[in-house]
């Protein structure tokens, strides 16, 4: 009698489709709509330098404006207005005589909180100058042909009566022209409507392929369900994507203050996708404002010494997501067990972290340098 042994099935292997699933993005633009993008692509290592619509409030209405524009009514300063009168100048935003009647919300005047680009500021000439250097930045990803691009944008939902003008895909604007000026600001200029008219102005102006992300973050919604993908559209190597993520908590506009919230985020942004952030010159991004140029930065380097520099580093705030994300029962659960508490890069290297899990930790979002 021949015994007959049954073998586990094989597991399919990847083939050559399930590979191309995998796509490699160069660069990584914030599309706004408020600064909280761009910090959580600097907290996962994934922003090397400044783009335009980084440090600001805006919309998928005012962007579009921008592109169309070509920039002009972005960076004239005549439109620039001090937000404040009195006070400490450097906590005083600047106001945008134009868009701040691109919000979504009519009471918001103050478009740039972190510059001071109004005439006469102390630092309008820095300032200014950034944003100049960052538009050119982003008119040199779009004339590239070869790299693939991803744009990200995330708009707060706060109330249902605002979501359900999100919503609206048929949403028409009012006026004369291409994107009229509209007299008032209003949840309308977040649209679906708007973000679909923006992934066709950006086929216009990319000459290269890319993907459009457009994240709602619903606050206060009665759902139990935690993403839902909204609409989806590609035409050929350029493509979109609106979610909409409920929130366990709120954001304070750079960060959010559930640890869910994050990586839910963050999955949004990276799943499926291989980010490798390419610089485009020799500056580099540094929290609101530029940096010097990388030779200044190693001029005063050598001049510190690697010793002083590595101490320096390691004093470097840091905060864990404190709900372990790793595999329960592997190594690398046990070791975020442990250095999860660390405040500090040397606190974080005491409790047994590794520089590989610092790495892999930041590009994962599970953690925030402060």
């Amino acid at each position: 009698m021949v015994k007959v042994v049954k073998r586990p099935a094989a597991k399919p292997s990847r083939t050559k489709k399930s590979r191309n699933k995998v796509q490699t993005f160069s660069h990584v633009v914030p599309l706004g709509s408020t600064c909280l993008v761009a910090k959580h692509l600097d907290n996962c290592g994934l922003r090397v330098c400044k783009f335009p619509f980084d440090w600001m409030f805006s919309t998928p209405y005012l962007i579009r404006h921008a592109l169309l524009d070509n920039f002009k009514t972005f960076l004239d300063a005549s439109k620039y207005e001090r937000g404040n009168e009195g006070g400490d100048e450097f906590k005083n935003g600047t106001i945008h005589k134009i868009y701040h009647r691109m919000q979504n919300s009519k009471g918001k005047k103050v478009i740039f909180p972190h510059h001071q680009l109004w005439p006469g500021a102390i630092n309008a000439g820095r300032d200014r100058n950034s944003f100049s250097r960052s538009v050119a930045r982003l008119r040199q990803v779009f004339r590239s042909k070869t790299t693939r691009t991803l744009f990200v944008v995330a708009i707060n939902a706060t109330k249902e009566t605002h979501l359900t003008a999100m919503r609206d895909e048929t949403w028409q604007p009012e006026g004369q022209g291409k994107c009229p000026v509209p007299e008032v600001g209003g949840p309308e200029l977040c649209s679906r409507a708007e973000v679909l008219r923006l992934f066709d102005c950006l086929q216009q102006k990319v000459a290269g392929p890319f993907h459009l992300e457009v994240i709602y973050l619903l606050h206060g919604a009665k759902t139990r369900v935690r993403r839902h993908l909204a609409l989806e559209k590609r035409v050929r190597d350029r493509s979109l994507r609106v979610s909409e993520l409920a929130c366990r908590g709120e954001n304070t506009g750079l960060a959010f203050r559930r640890d869910s919230d994050k990586l839910a985020f963050h999955k949004l942004i990276a799943c499926q996708r291989r980010i490798k952030p390419t610089s485009l010159d020799t500056r580099r991004t540094k929290g609101y404002h530029e940096a010097a140029a990388d030779e200044g930065e190693k001029a005063s380097s050598s001049k510190v010494g690697p010793k002083k520099a590595s101490e320096s580093s390691n004093k470097r705030k840091l905060r864990f997501v404190q709900e372990n994300p790793k595999t329960p029962g592997s190594n690398a659960h046990k070791r975020y067990e442990a250095y999860k508490k660390a405040r500090t890069v040397q606190e974080f290297l005491d409790l047994g972290g590794a520089k590989g899990d610092l790495n892999w930790d930041r590009a994962s979002g599970f953690l925030t340098f402060l």
